[in-house]
């Protein structure tokens, strides 16, 4: 749910009925919406969710930013830009963008407001109530842009974190796959008649192995996960935090379809020359490739889905400590 000024935000909806030269059952009527359900997110008595936002827009034909900012706050081309992009997404991804900058910008709103600022001034010298500033009003308070060396920093930061975190999976992978062959020379060895079928193996112990080094193993970097939003917010601001987000989701998408379409085509290199291509199996050709699926598997397995908790992960974190990024901050 939209937490705004509902009372302001009816009398803009008013404004634009009256501009439409619509009744409240029509408008009621082309949004979808009962009259009473209209009338009072009209009067300014009830918050709107997402969908009734969309379903208001999309009747009236104008962009959330004329109900949700002031009226006399004009459109900028980064927001024109901002719903262009949003319109061309399908109807869930627009609800979960317009939800997660909701939540973002509510979430440094409610931060402001903590520490006693009811007012932010922008570089132009304009000023706006906290509770009224758009998106890009917030954008251009904090200097968001690649010119504010915080923004810059931010951003190499996210990029390292994708190539950081994928080199502690890879290497996680390959601890976790030492200790079994480990376990399964021990037993092999131990275990008598286990290649002739007279001996059974000892499978919990392989999976006990197996479970331990997955847990272990990605202890560290899912506490770097959460650590880097909250160390990066403290040091650098609300600057550093969206340049670390920017640069954690551009690197982060391309890395991640980079190793699964390099992991895939490893794997079914080897697939092909065993099936008899190139020499089949035993040949210098399918040795070669036995190799380069020893590091497609983890490729496309591990490293490349474990992006997408990344991402996730710094952005779930990022918002969640909004306000103490606003509060407590060195630059």
């Amino acid at each position: 749910m939209l937490l705004f000024d509902t009372q302001q935000i009816g009398n803009r909806l008013l404004a634009i009925r009256k501009r439409l030269g619509l009744t409240q059952s029509e408008a009621a009527e082309l949004c979808g919406l009962s009259g009473r359900a209209y009338a009072d997110i009209e009067r300014g008595e009830v918050n709107m969710r997402i969908q009734t936002v969309q379903r208001i827009c999309r009747a009236f034909h104008i962009t959330p930013d004329e109900i949700l900012t002031a009226e006399n706050e004009p459109l900028a081309a980064d927001q024109d830009a901002l719903f262009a992009r949003l319109q061309g997404c399908r109807p869930k991804e627009k609800e979960t963008a317009l939800a997660l900058l909701a939540s973002y910008i509510e979430e440094i709103k409610i931060g402001l407001l903590h520490i006693g600022q009811t007012a932010i001034t922008l570089p132009d010298g304009a000023e706006r109530l906290v509770q009224e500033a758009s998106i890009v009003g917030f954008m251009e308070f904090y200097q968001i842009n690649l010119m504010n060396p915080l923004v810059l920093v931010g951003v190499f930061i996210g990029a390292m974190m994708s190539f950081l975190f994928c080199g502690l999976t890879m290497n996680a992978v390959g601890r976790a796959a030492q200790s079994m062959v480990e376990e399964v020379r021990r037993q092999f060895r131990e275990i008598k008649g286990i290649l002739t079928g007279e001996g059974t193996p000892d499978y919990a112990r392989c999976v006990a192995i197996s479970t331990r080094g997955a847990q272990r193993e990605m202890l560290f970097p899912s506490l770097l996960a959460i650590a880097a939003p909250v160390v990066v917010g403290l040091v650098f601001g609300v600057a550093g935090v969206m340049g670390l987000l920017v640069g954690g989701l551009s690197s982060g998408f391309v890395l991640a379809v980079f190793m699964a379409n390099a992991g895939g085509a490893w794997d079914n290199a080897k697939k092909m020359v065993e099936e008899g291509h190139f020499g089949g199996k035993g040949s210098d050709c399918h040795r070669a490739t036995v190799v380069g699926d020893t590091v497609g598997d983890p490729f496309k397995d591990t490293s490349g889905p474990s992006l997408n908790i990344l991402i996730k992960l710094m952005s779930m974190v990022a918002i969640v400590m909004a306000g103490l990024t606003v509060a407590f901050h060195l630059f």
